[in-house]
């Protein structure tokens, strides 16, 4: 939808007679919004529909992976959910589906419930235990508590989610075995050092084009070229001189 178009009914200062088909508007949105839908924006939000549910498609099998169930829970999670909020919500901009961080720790809470079916279907009581608790504070209208969040605490929080999302996904982009990589690469390089001589050579050069070329792509959409590729480029080859020292040591005193 354009930016101009709301996407729910805009009520003024005076008191309005509520009738039950304005009840109605206001408990599903989609009966206000939808006949007022401009026709001349169909074709480019169809556009952003598909290239959206290309992206999800490999984003909902990482967030499986990362809940360690099975992996076609991921796009079931990212359909359902979009369709009810199309009906239900009331902001254009919510993002609905799965989340990094939020599939990152209920794999850190699964990871020693038994087999895959049992992880998988305990995930899915605990999903719908959540959703009970956000819909009941959402009839409560609870919203409010948000405001006692301070900026701080949400700033330290969100660059906290970032690094523990990075730092999970080291041990695959070096292609190292699930069980070597067990408790992170933090934990690796700690205690385990010499796993890495496990890690691929492909995959590692493979994970590390992709993140350079994000990164150039970024800096040309900025206006800045070249920058942080030698940069990034210098501080992967130290990194890996250190880890050959490492791993080097490690032999030999072993």
């Amino acid at each position: 939808m354009s930016g101009s178009e709301p996407l729910v009914r805009k009520t003024s200062g005076r008191k309005q007679s509520r009738t039950w088909w304005t009840v109605l508007q206001e408990q599903m949105p989609i009966l206000f919004w939808l006949p007022r839908y401009p026709k001349e924006n169909l074709s480019a939000d169809l556009a952003g529909a598909m290239t959206l549910g290309c992206i999800l498609i490999g984003q909902s099998l990482a967030h499986a992976n990362l809940c360690m169930v099975d992996l076609i829970n991921g796009p079931y999670s990212c359909m359902l959910p979009p369709m009810v909020y199309a009906i239900f919500g009331t902001c254009v901009h919510a993002s609905v589906g799965t989340g990094g961080l939020v599939s990152l720790l209920t794999g850190e809470v699964l990871a020693d419930q038994g087999d895959l079916a049992e992880r998988t279907q305990k995930a899915a009581i605990l999903t719908a235990l959540v959703g009970i608790i956000m819909s009941i504070m959402g009839l409560l209208q609870l919203s409010f508590l948000v405001r006692f969040l301070s900026r701080p605490a949400l700033s330290g929080f969100i660059t906290a989610s970032a690094l523990l999302i990075i730092l999970s996904q080291v041990a695959p982009m070096l292609g190292l075995p699930s069980w070597a990589s067990k408790g992170g690469i933090v934990n690796v390089v700690k205690h385990h050092i010499k796993y890495l001589e496990l890690l691929d050579p492909a995959t590692t050069a493979l994970s590390l084009v992709a993140v350079i070329f994000s990164d150039e792509r970024q800096d040309s959409k900025e206006g800045r070229l070249g920058g942080r590729f030698s940069q990034g480029l210098i501080r992967c080859l130290q990194l890996s001189s250190v880890l050959q020292k490492k791993c080097s040591h490690t032999q030999i005193v072993l």
